[in-house]
């Protein structure tokens, strides 16, 4: 039977103890800060810049509004996701807010449960995959509209994810999810602390009859080995953050490649249709093709990722953010109808 001390608790108290959120909060700030000041100055030198065509400069000037966007957003994002955190018991269900539903056209076809949070905000190992992440490049239902309902899911999950009762909801949610298909973790979004990791360690030892996965580039992060020793979960380094060369290609792991033709060369298991072959340990070599996010190849050349991050405050990121904001139905079909032979002059024809 419920104490009355236990009614009190649930209705009042704030179950939450990290202050992540907040310090993400104030990093995002900064970011966003810093940005709006050398903005002016990036969009002078655009117009200036005699290499670029009209229309190429009109696309360098849509990518660093993209970019005030995921700053803006993110931080709007991660306040929200301290909402969700900070709710009383009762004003959280369980079923409705966490479903634990599958994210995306290739979990949907196979009916893998998954658990996703903040892409960008929650990737502290991301670097050039900056560029090519479907979460992030592509889908109008990504990050750009704040009715997002995508976005508002992946906030939800955060801010519950850093409570101290999340591993109890999760447990129960589990019980309702099927699990003859191994369950996902992070459709969008990484590791992004220590402390998260140890959550999902206790989970998954507490679901032993259920087989995780993970593609991760947090791979050097505090407890990423815990996890690798856990029988039923399968972590897969991820190539394209910033400990690339840290990774053992003995272990499982994933590479992403410009075509099918060079996955196939590298000796690589293309994961394409089917994800659930992520989660097994035995392969070893799994590759991806990059998504077509990156339907624009920068001519802009001094706003790179390296020559840009100390002198220009996060200003590279417009170089890795680089698509409409808007499309029609045709273009939607061509997105989601994407395939790993098509080609770059097939993906410009719609850039037009």
């Amino acid at each position: 039977m419920t104490s009355f001390f236990q009614l009190l608790k649930s209705k009042y108290c704030i179950t939450a103890k990290t202050k992540w959120l907040e310090e993400q909060v104030e990093e995002f700030e900064s970011k966003l800060k810093a940005f709006k000041k050398v903005k002016s100055e990036l969009l002078a030198k655009i117009i200036k810049n005699a290499k670029l065509t009209g229309p190429e400069k009109e696309k360098e000037r849509t990518k660093i509004g993209q970019v005030e966007s995921y700053l803006t957003m993110s931080v709007s994002d991660l306040k929200d996701a301290i909402e969700w955190r900070d709710k009383s018991d009762t004003d959280i269900d369980s079923v409705k807010d966490l479903s634990l539903a599958p994210s995306g056209k290739k979990m949907a076809a196979h009916k893998i449960p998954s658990f996703s949070t903040l892409p960008g905000v929650t990737c502290p190992n991301k670097k050039e995959c900056f560029g090519w992440c479907y979460a992030m490049g592509g889908h109008p239902m990504a990050w750009k509209a704040k009715s997002s309902p995508a976005r508002a899911m992946q906030a939800r999950y955060l801010g519950l994810s850093e409570r101290d009762d999340w591993i109890e909801m999760m447990t129960k949610r589990l019980e309702k999810t099927r699990k003859d298909v191994p369950f996902r973790i992070h459709v969008t979004g990484d590791f992004h602390s220590p402390e998260y990791v140890q959550k999902w360690v206790k989970l998954i030892k507490q679901n032993p009859d259920r087989q995780f996965y993970a593609y991760t580039k947090s791979h050097q992060m505090k407890g990423i080995k815990d996890l690798e020793k856990l029988p039923n979960m399968t972590v897969r380094s991820s190539f394209g953050g910033k400990d690339d060369d840290k990774i053992d290609e003995k272990k499982p792991h994933c590479k992403v490649f410009d075509t099918q033709e060079d996955l196939k060369k590298a000796g690589y298991k293309e994961c394409k249709d089917d994800d659930r072959i992520a989660a097994d340990k035995k392969l070893i070599k799994l590759g991806i093709v990059k998504h077509g996010t990156r339907k624009y190849e920068t001519q802009f050349k001094p706003y790179t990722y390296a020559s840009v991050a100390a002198e220009y405050p996060v200003a590279h990121l417009f170089d890795q953010i680089d698509a409409p904001h808007h499309w029609d139905e045709e273009q939607e079909k061509a997105h989601n109808d994407l395939g790993a032979h098509q080609t770059l002059p097939e993906w410009e024809k719609y850039l037009v």
